[in-house]
């Protein structure tokens, strides 16, 4: 209990008001996805993949921990605050999915890293993480360039954001803000 409980407080993408009245509860996690939009579990180069993946985060960003939980269909990536601290978790459903590749995964990565280590402002509920968007600003200017350099981390932000918006309602609106931006760029 005490682990769930922990786990649902610092959810990053997701909020409870009220937990300990146990009022009002909001979702924690994004849908299960269908079989069909994933790799099965014995695929090895999913797996392999994302192992890479949380290879190099593991060794540009040696105080958080990174996980995977591999045989869920559920469509996300955390932060959380669990026994070994500062961690990020990959779930199946993102790290298997069929149109997501391997720029939707790191830039989900960087993301949530960046909820650990991107300063203020922070979370609007969760204090000791940052909020959304300075995740978001944080996974752009620091995480990527960190794990990738300059000219593959650009080219991350824009292939893994068009992935995951396709994929991934929550991106959606970001992704059509940032074409935006780029087209008024000329």
């Amino acid at each position: 209990m005490f682990k769930v409980l922990f786990f649902q407080v610092y959810c990053s993408d997701c909020w409870e008001d009220g937990l300990a009245l146990g009022t009002t509860r909001m979702p924690i996690f994004d849908d299960i996805i269908a079989k069909e939009a994933v790799w099965p579990v014995e695929a090895p180069w999913p797996l392999r993949r994302a192992s890479l993946l949380l290879e190099r985060f593991r060794a540009c960003f040696p105080t958080i921990s990174y996980d995977i939980y591999w045989e869920t269909r559920l469509m996300n990536a955390q932060a959380y605050i669990g026994e070994k601290g500062r961690s990020v978790r990959l779930y199946g459903g993102l790290g298997r999915h069929r149109e997501v590749g391997v720029e939707g995964i790191a830039f989900a990565l960087a993301h949530e890293t960046g909820h650990h280590l991107g300063g203020p402002p922070h979370h609007e509920f969760y204090t000791t993480i940052s909020s959304e968007e300075r995740a978001n600003e944080w996974a752009e200017e620091t995480g990527l360039p960190v794990v990738f350099g300059d000219e593959v981390a650009r080219r991350y932000v824009r292939r893994g954001l068009a992935q995951l918006a396709a994929v991934w309602k929550k991106y959606r609106e970001r992704y059509e803000t940032m074409r935006e931006v780029e087209q008024a760029r000329g």
